[in-house]
């Protein structure tokens, strides 16, 4: 069990209520990160985790910049509510997991189980179930009051993620340990579930969702054997024809529903944070004007701090924590995975969605990345080497 315990955190991590009926609020948060990062502090005062050097400078380095910003702050006000987040993601990422014991745990089939019932919850939020529904309102909303309701208008399945954007991310990641495990041991679950996880994807209907599905059937056709894609193409094939013969009018909504999230849906994606007038314009104007006089910790209501990671650093620490944030983050990834092609898809995912949100300081995906840095290291290291 011992071995098993950033498993535990990281479904911890996923079930923790965000919420308390229904009212919107940062406090458990803050109370949950706090109670995370204390875990892993004692794992490392323990001996159980040990600190790499070289990560430990990057992640000094961002604690440095930020404090330094914030005592010479431009803005009148301070709130060190997002100190938590900035420090779990520092206490994280300057851990060695690849030389812990963790990463010779074998999650496997824990892992399984974890994401039948992951794509169990999605369907029943897709089929709104009302006792899921209420469940989801009342424990997991975040941001503003209306989101969730909004969420369950779509029928979108956000999980405990509240958005569909940061959901579509959170899926894409367990779509890849899933799509990975099938890879390494050709077990015909692994297959189902990382389809399961395409199909969630594609039910939250937005640009996120779109891309990440496109990117999950690239990988799926240019990862598999010749064989597997083969009987992949057939079964899509039959579906594509099943939908155009007796299914016209839900293609044809489908259709129009992927155009006006590409195309025609005004705060959409990257267009709806970076084109005039979109929800960056105030930070990028007040970046433009003080790019070498970064808030720190500084607080104005006329600044977001959320909608972009780039922004957010640029905002908090200028061009030196963009770096330390995004080198140091890459230097963690490579230290603790063997494999080079989930190391650049795994870096590639985290760079791209950061235009779009500030997944690094994002309190459930912080405490998720432990187990799956650590999934991926066993599977590269048992029996035979991960292609």
């Amino acid at each position: 069990m011992r071995g098993r315990i950033l498993f535990v955190l990281a479904v911890v991590a996923f079930l923790f209520p965000t919420t308390l009926n229904g009212i919107v609020t940062n406090t458990y948060l803050l109370i949950f990160a706090t109670l995370l990062e204390i875990v892993f502090i004692s794992l490392i005062l323990f001996g159980k985790l040990k600190i790499n050097k070289i990560q430990g400078m990057y992640s000094l380095a961002i604690l440095l910049i930020l404090l330094i910003a914030t005592l010479f702050t431009p803005l009148s006000g301070i709130k060190f509510g997002s100190f938590m987040y900035y420090l779990s993601y520092i206490t994280i990422s300057s851990i060695d997991f690849k030389n812990s014991e963790y990463s010779k745990t074998n999650n496997i089939n824990a892992y399984r189980f974890f994401s039948i019932l992951v794509i169990l919850l999605g369907l029943c939020m897709i089929l709104n179930i009302p006792i899921i529904n209420n469940i989801e309102y009342k424990f997991y909303g975040a941001y503003y009051q209306e989101l969730i309701p909004l969420m369950q208008m779509g029928s979108k399945p956000v999980l405990t993620f509240s958005t569909h954007s940061v959901s579509g991310f959170a899926m894409f990641l367990f779509f890849c340990m899933s799509f990975f495990t099938y890879k390494k041991f050709h077990m015909k679950i692994d297959l189902f579930l990382s389809f399961g996880f395409c199909f969630l994807i594609v039910n939250l209907k937005s640009f996120t969702a779109i891309m990440y599905f496109v990117i999950a059937i690239g990988m799926i056709f240019t990862l598999l054997s010749r064989k597997t894609v083969i009987r992949i193409c057939v079964f899509i094939g039959l579906v594509i024809i099943y939908m155009l013969i007796f299914q016209k009018s839900a293609v044809n909504e489908m259709s129009a529903m992927i155009h006006y999230i590409l195309f025609e849906k005004q705060n959409n994606g990257l267009t709806g944070r970076y084109a005039k007038g979109g929800a960056m314009t105030k930070n990028l104007s007040f970046i433009k004007d003080n790019l070498f006089r970064p808030v720190g910790f500084g607080f104005d209501d006329r600044l977001s701090f959320v909608d972009s990671g780039i922004i957010e650093y640029l905002l908090r620490g200028s061009i030196l924590l963009v770096i330390s944030m995004y080198l140091g983050f890459f230097t963690f990834l490579k230290n603790n995975i063997d494999s080079k092609l989930i190391l650049i898809i795994l870096f590639s995912a985290f760079i791209t969605f950061e235009t779009g949100f500030a997944v690094l300081i994002l309190t459930k995906i912080i405490f998720f990345i432990p187990f799956m840095i650590t999934y991926f290291e066993y599977l590269s290291n048992t029996n035979k080497k991960l292609e």
